[in-house]
Protein backbone atom coordinates (compact mmCIF):
# COMPACT_ATOMS: atom_id res chain seq x y z
CA UNK A 1 0.00 0.00 0.00
CA UNK A 2 2.83 2.23 -0.71
CA UNK A 3 0.91 4.00 -3.28
CA UNK A 4 -1.99 4.57 -1.08
CA UNK A 5 0.65 6.37 1.67
CA UNK A 6 2.18 8.55 -1.56
CA UNK A 7 -1.71 9.71 -2.37
CA UNK A 8 -2.23 10.25 1.66
CA UNK A 9 0.36 12.71 1.53
CA UNK A 10 -0.06 14.51 -1.70
CA UNK A 11 -3.51 15.60 -0.13
CA UNK A 12 -3.32 19.22 1.24
CA UNK A 13 -4.59 20.25 4.66
CA UNK A 14 -5.56 23.38 6.35
CA UNK A 15 -6.02 24.58 10.36
CA UNK A 16 -8.23 27.17 11.12
CA UNK A 17 -7.48 29.93 13.57
CA UNK A 18 -9.12 33.00 14.30
CA UNK A 19 -9.26 35.90 16.48
CA UNK A 20 -10.29 38.24 17.87
CA UNK A 21 -8.45 41.85 19.06
CA UNK A 22 -5.41 38.83 19.08
CA UNK A 23 -7.50 36.77 21.37
CA UNK A 24 -8.05 33.00 20.13
CA UNK A 25 -11.42 32.41 19.37
CA UNK A 26 -13.27 28.68 19.25
CA UNK A 27 -17.01 29.41 18.47
CA UNK A 28 -16.08 30.54 14.60
CA UNK A 29 -17.87 28.81 11.82
CA UNK A 30 -15.88 28.41 8.74
CA UNK A 31 -17.57 28.04 5.24
CA UNK A 32 -16.97 27.43 1.76
CA UNK A 33 -19.72 28.91 0.04
CA UNK A 34 -22.33 27.22 1.31
CA UNK A 35 -20.95 24.42 2.63
CA UNK A 36 -20.09 24.68 6.57
CA UNK A 37 -16.17 23.08 6.81
CA UNK A 38 -15.77 23.59 10.60
CA UNK A 39 -18.19 24.88 13.36
CA UNK A 40 -16.03 26.09 15.84
CA UNK A 41 -11.98 26.14 15.89
CA UNK A 42 -10.35 23.07 16.76
CA UNK A 43 -6.74 23.31 15.62
CA UNK A 44 -7.12 19.52 13.85
CA UNK A 45 -5.82 19.87 10.21
CA UNK A 46 -8.87 19.46 7.85
CA UNK A 47 -7.81 18.02 4.34
CA UNK A 48 -9.06 19.73 1.40
CA UNK A 49 -8.74 19.21 -2.43
CA UNK A 50 -5.75 20.96 -4.20
CA UNK A 51 -7.00 24.20 -5.75
CA UNK A 52 -8.21 27.63 -4.94
CA UNK A 53 -10.61 27.67 -2.05
CA UNK A 54 -12.34 30.77 -0.65
CA UNK A 55 -13.16 30.65 2.99
CA UNK A 56 -15.71 32.90 5.10
CA UNK A 57 -15.70 32.92 9.00
CA UNK A 58 -18.41 33.75 10.87
CA UNK A 59 -18.63 35.09 14.49
CA UNK A 60 -21.86 36.92 16.05
CA UNK A 61 -21.56 40.32 15.94
CA UNK A 62 -18.99 41.36 13.53
CA UNK A 63 -18.98 40.76 10.08
CA UNK A 64 -17.96 38.11 7.93
CA UNK A 65 -13.85 37.62 7.43
CA UNK A 66 -13.84 35.97 4.03
CA UNK A 67 -9.96 35.28 2.78
CA UNK A 68 -8.49 33.29 -0.42
CA UNK A 69 -5.91 29.79 -0.77
CA UNK A 70 -4.09 28.24 -3.25
CA UNK A 71 -3.75 24.37 -1.84
CA UNK A 72 -0.91 22.96 -3.87
CA UNK A 73 -0.33 18.83 -3.29
CA UNK A 74 1.76 18.07 -0.40
CA UNK A 75 0.93 21.08 1.55
CA UNK A 76 -0.22 20.17 4.93
CA UNK A 77 -1.71 21.85 8.34
CA UNK A 78 -1.09 24.69 6.09
CA UNK A 79 -2.42 27.54 8.69
CA UNK A 80 -5.54 29.68 7.71
CA UNK A 81 -6.25 32.71 9.93
CA UNK A 82 -9.07 35.09 10.42
CA UNK A 83 -8.58 38.03 12.55
CA UNK A 84 -11.91 39.95 14.19
CA UNK A 85 -11.42 43.10 15.33
CA UNK A 86 -14.05 44.91 17.93
CA UNK A 87 -15.30 48.10 16.13
CA UNK A 88 -13.60 51.26 18.12
CA UNK A 89 -15.88 53.80 20.16
CA UNK A 90 -16.02 56.61 18.44
CA UNK A 91 -14.11 59.55 20.35
CA UNK A 92 -16.31 62.11 22.26
CA UNK A 93 -16.62 65.16 20.60
CA UNK A 94 -14.07 68.09 20.92
CA UNK A 95 -15.55 70.11 23.80
CA UNK A 96 -16.49 73.45 21.92
CA UNK A 97 -14.87 76.38 24.31
CA UNK A 98 -18.12 79.01 25.09
CA UNK A 99 -18.21 82.19 22.92
CA UNK A 100 -16.05 84.53 24.19
CA UNK A 101 -18.14 86.81 26.84
CA UNK A 102 -18.61 90.38 25.12
CA UNK A 103 -16.54 92.81 27.09
CA UNK A 104 -18.64 94.60 29.01
CA UNK A 105 -19.36 97.90 28.04
CA UNK A 106 -17.81 100.68 30.69
CA UNK A 107 -19.82 102.25 32.80
CA UNK A 108 -19.02 106.21 32.37
CA UNK A 109 -19.69 107.84 35.79
CA UNK A 110 -22.66 110.23 34.69
CA UNK A 111 -23.57 114.00 36.43
CA UNK A 112 -26.00 116.50 35.89
CA UNK A 113 -24.14 119.48 36.10
CA UNK A 114 -26.08 123.15 36.78
CA UNK A 115 -26.10 125.05 33.89
CA UNK A 116 -24.80 128.33 33.79
CA UNK A 117 -27.93 130.21 32.84
CA UNK A 118 -29.57 128.61 35.85
CA UNK A 119 -26.69 130.40 38.25
CA UNK A 120 -27.55 133.77 35.60
CA UNK A 121 -31.35 133.44 36.70
CA UNK A 122 -30.76 132.54 40.24
CA UNK A 123 -28.30 135.69 40.55
CA UNK A 124 -31.39 137.41 38.52
CA UNK A 125 -33.55 136.53 41.00
CA UNK A 126 -31.82 137.61 43.82
CA UNK A 127 -31.08 141.30 42.64
CA UNK A 128 -34.56 141.49 41.60
CA UNK A 129 -35.67 140.68 44.86
CA UNK A 130 -33.27 142.60 46.79
CA UNK A 131 -33.92 146.01 44.28
CA UNK A 132 -37.78 145.38 45.38
CA UNK A 133 -36.96 145.00 48.81
CA UNK A 134 -35.16 148.05 48.49
CA UNK A 135 -37.49 150.23 46.12
CA UNK A 136 -40.44 149.14 48.42
CA UNK A 137 -38.68 150.12 51.56
CA UNK A 138 -37.97 153.73 49.98
CA UNK A 139 -41.82 153.86 48.44
CA UNK A 140 -43.42 153.47 52.12
CA UNK A 141 -40.42 155.72 53.98
CA UNK A 142 -41.23 158.44 50.94
CA UNK A 143 -45.19 157.60 51.92
CA UNK A 144 -44.61 158.00 55.55
CA UNK A 145 -42.58 161.45 54.53
CA UNK A 146 -45.84 163.33 52.58
CA UNK A 147 -48.25 161.96 55.29
CA UNK A 148 -45.94 163.80 57.87
CA UNK A 149 -45.21 167.09 55.53
CA UNK A 150 -48.26 167.80 53.54
CA UNK A 151 -50.60 165.23 53.26
CA UNK A 152 -53.54 165.76 52.50
CA UNK A 153 -52.27 169.05 50.04
CA UNK A 154 -49.41 167.34 48.46
CA UNK A 155 -48.30 168.02 44.76
CA UNK A 156 -49.26 165.60 42.24
CA UNK A 157 -45.16 165.56 41.51
CA UNK A 158 -44.85 164.61 45.45
CA UNK A 159 -47.18 161.74 44.84
CA UNK A 160 -45.97 160.14 41.73
CA UNK A 161 -42.23 159.72 43.66
CA UNK A 162 -44.20 157.49 45.92
CA UNK A 163 -46.01 155.30 43.25
CA UNK A 164 -42.99 155.30 40.93
CA UNK A 165 -40.68 153.57 44.12
CA UNK A 166 -43.90 151.71 44.28
CA UNK A 167 -44.12 150.41 40.30
CA UNK A 168 -40.40 149.74 40.45
CA UNK A 169 -40.55 147.81 43.21
CA UNK A 170 -43.43 145.70 41.93
CA UNK A 171 -41.95 145.46 38.73
CA UNK A 172 -38.47 144.09 40.84
CA UNK A 173 -40.58 141.32 42.36
CA UNK A 174 -42.20 140.51 39.14
CA UNK A 175 -38.48 139.94 37.38
CA UNK A 176 -38.02 137.89 40.29
CA UNK A 177 -40.65 135.82 40.60
CA UNK A 178 -40.30 135.07 36.62
CA UNK A 179 -35.90 134.76 36.59
CA UNK A 180 -36.54 132.21 39.56
CA UNK A 181 -39.27 130.11 38.15
CA UNK A 182 -36.63 129.67 35.22
CA UNK A 183 -33.83 129.41 37.36
CA UNK A 184 -35.55 126.02 38.84
CA UNK A 185 -37.28 124.58 35.45
CA UNK A 186 -33.13 125.03 33.77
CA UNK A 187 -32.04 123.50 37.02
CA UNK A 188 -34.33 120.19 37.39
CA UNK A 189 -34.71 119.49 33.66
CA UNK A 190 -30.52 119.81 33.18
CA UNK A 191 -29.45 116.98 31.41
CA UNK A 192 -26.83 113.91 32.14
CA UNK A 193 -23.66 114.31 30.91
CA UNK A 194 -20.69 111.63 30.79
CA UNK A 195 -17.99 112.46 33.05
CA UNK A 196 -14.12 111.52 31.52
CA UNK A 197 -11.43 110.98 33.37
CA UNK A 198 -10.56 113.36 35.92
CA UNK A 199 -6.58 114.51 35.74
CA UNK A 200 -5.29 115.01 39.06
CA UNK A 201 -5.82 117.98 40.33
CA UNK A 202 -3.28 120.98 39.49
CA UNK A 203 -1.71 122.27 42.76
CA UNK A 204 -1.08 126.12 43.21
CA UNK A 205 1.58 127.26 45.62
CA UNK A 206 2.48 130.76 46.70
CA UNK A 207 5.55 131.67 48.29
CA UNK A 208 7.11 134.42 50.28
CA UNK A 209 10.91 135.15 49.54
CA UNK A 210 13.25 137.81 49.92
CA UNK A 211 12.97 138.58 46.41
CA UNK A 212 9.20 139.15 46.60
CA UNK A 213 5.56 137.02 45.95
CA UNK A 214 6.05 133.88 43.56
CA UNK A 215 3.30 131.09 42.57
CA UNK A 216 3.80 128.38 41.10
CA UNK A 217 1.55 125.62 39.84
CA UNK A 218 2.04 122.17 39.49
CA UNK A 219 0.05 118.52 38.99
CA UNK A 220 -0.45 115.51 37.07
CA UNK A 221 -2.38 114.72 33.97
Amino acid sequence: MAWLTEVEQQIPSVIFRATRDGTDLIQVRVLEGERELASAITGTPLELEPGVHHFRAELAGFPPQQTSYILQAGDKARVVGFAFVSPQAAPPPAAVPPPAAAPAARDVPQSRPVPTLTYVLGGTALAAVISGGVLGAMALSERDEREASCAPLCTPQELDRVSNLALAADVSFVVAALAGGAAVYTYLTRPSVGNPPSAAPALLGVRLGQAGWSVSTGGRF
